[in-house]
This record gives structure tokens, C-alpha cells and sequence, in this order.
């Protein structure tokens, strides 16, 4: 089951049946996606198929991606956050996406830090992982550090694809992780009400 998780801002859920479209509207479009390998997902069924493969990762390697939501009445889908496995890379690979309009909000580093302490917790937690930004991604970068990651080198394949510039790898370990799950376990019980992440059931 999808652990459900609040942020200060944002709920992180289970991707549903109605998410396909709003997210193909960010997914789909090539300035959100310029940073991603290999790129904006071309159609519908594109989309259709990735939610299907988040679904199956959860179910068979016990954590990955969650939607991002944000607002209310209702909240809407401002992208997605998680931990998974890339093929061909040795380290499952924390990803995200938002959608530009919510760009410079600090939205990135909320999600995925939120994601982080959640997987951290989970029985299934891999004891290491990585993120790969392309080098010229400042602004990813510099989510990836807020977070605890330490750049460890540059690779120029990923994902199949050559490509003409660097891509940087961080790599995070499980203590990290953990440190993150116990500092935010400490705010919440010094502070309820201003605590970060909450981690709720799904629902039924």
C-alpha cells in the first residue's frame, strides 16, 4: 500500500484514475520537462503508461513515486516525487518533476524531502540511493544539496541516451536518510503544530 503523505504544503498520494490528464499537462509539455530523460512524454497513453509503471514499482519493490498535490477544494496534481530504480543504474534514483507554473516556490525541495523521510521509514528503504541532474540544472542541484546529497562524479549515458554534456550523480546513504525521518520526528513532537511531514494511511 501507497503511504499518504503531508507536507507543510502539499499532500504526496497514490497517482488515481483522474491524474492522467493534469499530469500529461505538465509532463507532456517541453519546457517542464527540458531537464528530463529522455524527455516529454509524447501522448496520453504515455502518461497512462508511466502512472501504471509507478503502481507496479510500489508493488513490487515496496516504495516509489508519489503525486504531488497542491491547494485545495480540490487540491490539483503539481507533479510527482520518489525513489526509484532507473535501468542500468546500480542505485534506485530519486526523481521529481513540477509543473512550471509552481516553479521558485520551493516546492521541489518540500516534496523531496518529504519523500526521503517517508521512504527512510519504510521496511523496504534501500540502504543507499542516488539523483542524476544534468549539469546545467542549477536549480536541481541545488535542491539535491538542501537535501543531504553529495556530488560523487559525472556520467555522459543515462537512460540509453548519449548525450554531448555532463550529467551529475549525488548519492545519499540510509543515515542520512534516517537523520532526516529523526529530525522531523523530533519537530513534530516539540511542535505539532508545525510539523513538516505527516505520514497518513491510505485511504479506503
Amino acid at each position: 500500500m501507497i503511504p499518504v503523505l503531508a507536507t507543510a504544503r502539499m499532500t504526496l498520494r497514490a497517482p488515481e484514475p483522474d491524474d492522467v490528464e493534469p499530469l500529461f499537462a505538465m509532463l507532456g509539455d517541453a519546457e517542464t520537462m527540458r531537464y528530463w530523460s529522455p524527455g516529454p512524454d509524447a501522448d496520453l497513453q504515455a502518461t497512462r503508461d508511466r502512472i501504471a509503471s509507478w503502481l507496479a514499482h510500489w508493488r513490487d519493490r515496496g516504495f516509489g513515486d508519489w503525486v504531488l498535490t497542491y491547494g485545495s477544494r480540490p487540491a490539483k496534481p503539481v507533479g510527482f516525487c520518489g525513489i526509484h530504480v532507473v535501468p542500468g543504474r546500480t542505485l534506485p534514483n530519486l526523481g521529481y518533476v513540477i509543473d512550471k507554473r509552481h516553479w521558485n516556490a520551493g516546492l521541489a525541495t518540500e516534496a523531496c524531502r518529504g519523500a526521503l523521510a517517508a521512504t527512510a521509514r519504510l521496511d523496504l528503504a534501500p540502504a543507499r540511493i542516488e539523483a542524476v541532474a544534468r549539469g546545467d540544472n542549477v536549480a536541481s542541484r541545488r535542491v539535491l544539496e538542501k537535501c543531504g546529497f553529495a556530488l560523487v562524479g559525472e556520467i555522459y549515458q543515462y537512460k540509453g541516451i548519449t548525450y554531448p554534456m555532463p550529467w551529475s550523480v549525488y548519492e545519499l546513504g540510509l543515515a542520512s536518510l534516517a537523520s532526516i525521518e529523526s529530525a522531523q520526528s523530533a519537530a513534530a513532537s516539540a511542535n505539532p503544530a508545525d510539523s513538516s511531514i505527516v505520514t497518513r494511511k491510505p485511504s479506503t
